[in-house]
């Protein structure tokens, strides 16, 4: 079985030796990784062949024959995780480097001071696959993080205490499935989050401190379902939120604090059918709502109990023929925006 061959000055740093394809090997504390493995201490930013992090990451690349099944495991060990100035200079390097298929961890062994991440961590390379261990006490994420690369599964433990993440995250991958637990005590996400991916599956449980969002939440993914379980506690929703899917299913249900939804919150989808319930408290509805369902037929809007705001395009190019409303004053409501562009929809009060 092949070794890697790795400078000296590496060979000290490394906890055991590395076998490309051997079983799993420990490497620190009770962790153990399959595959090349760097550990950063004792590691430059410079070009020294000896000590150059790049250098070291290059051969491993050339030697190791990396693979989605075979990444590197880069260990960021003391030194870099000392001060946010440190850290920060460490991923802007990373980023100019020819990295893929790297798992990037946080040794536990090591007093973690980062709280903060900045801006384009990681953004757009080649990585598909990421861990966040050993980001336990990180608090802010800024903007692009993780996006533009090729990431196909994605896990939020160890980002147990972030509150607020930017613009871009996770925006322009190919994940397939997302599951937001890890992030329970996330309040506020920026724009982009997760759009543009291949997700056939979405799951908010864990979103539970989740109260603002940026605009195009989920656009431009697979989705074909969709339900809003886990997100209690959110107060608005941003533009775009689902556009672009090929939803078939909604359910409203856990958007029950809802009080504003923005514009085209579900325009160009699938479905055939329409719920509220679910949108007890919201008041006002953006332009578009439910623009570009061409085959939606029924409606029920009973769920809307305190809305007095809706935008034009409400239900632009669809095919509503039913509308189901709780009473005569919110028929008068809804009727305008509904007949605009569906002449022939018939209300019935139930």
């Amino acid at each position: 079985m092949k070794k890697l061959i790795f400078s000296s000055a590496l060979l000290l740093l490394l906890s055991t030796s590395i076998e490309v394809n051997a079983s799993p090997i420990e490497v620190i504390g009770k962790h153990e990784f399959q595959g090349p493995t760097i550990y950063t201490d004792g590691l430059t930013l410079d070009r020294d062949p000896e000590t150059s992090l790049y250098e070291v990451i290059k051969d491993t690349i050339k030697e190791g024959g990396i693979s989605p099944s075979n990444p590197i495991y880069l260990i960021i060990g003391k030194g870099i995780v000392d001060n946010e100035e440190a850290f920060n200079k460490f991923i802007k390097y990373l980023n100019k480097t020819p990295i893929k298929d790297v798992i990037l961890i946080v040794d536990p062994n090591v007093e973690n001071k980062i709280i903060k991440i900045g801006t384009y961590f990681l953004v757009t390379g080649s990585l598909t696959s990421f861990s966040a261990k050993g980001f336990e006490n990180v608090q802010s994420i800024g903007d692009d993080f993780l996006g533009g690369n090729r990431l196909t599964s994605f896990s939020a433990k160890g980002f147990e205490n972030v509150q607020s993440i930017g613009r871009g995250f996770l925006r322009g991958n190919a994940l397939i499935t997302f599951s937001a637990q890890g992030f329970e005590n996330l309040k506020a996400i920026g724009e982009f989050f997760l759009s543009d991916n291949r997700l056939t599956s979405f799951s908010a449980q864990g979103f539970k401190s989740l109260e603002e969002m940026g605009s195009q939440f989920l656009s431009g993914n697979e989705l074909t379902s969709f339900s809003a379980k886990g997100f209690e506690n959110l107060k608005s929703i941003g533009f775009n939120f689902l556009a672009s899917n090929p939803l078939t299913s909604f359910s409203a249900e856990g958007f029950e604090n809802v009080e504003i939804i923005d514009d085209s919150f579900l325009i160009f989808n699938r479905l055939t059918s329409f719920s509220a319930q679910g949108f007890e408290n919201v008041e006002r509805i953006g332009r578009g709502f439910l623009y570009g369902n061409k085959n939606l037929t029924t409606i029920d809007l009973r769920g809307f109990t305190k809305v007095r705001s809706i935008g034009l395009e409400f239900l632009k190019e669809c095919k509503v023929t039913e509308v189901i409303v709780a009473n005569e004053a919110q028929k008068k409501v809804f009727e305008y925006y509904v007949k605009l562009h569906n002449p022939k929809a018939k209300f019935i009060i139930k």
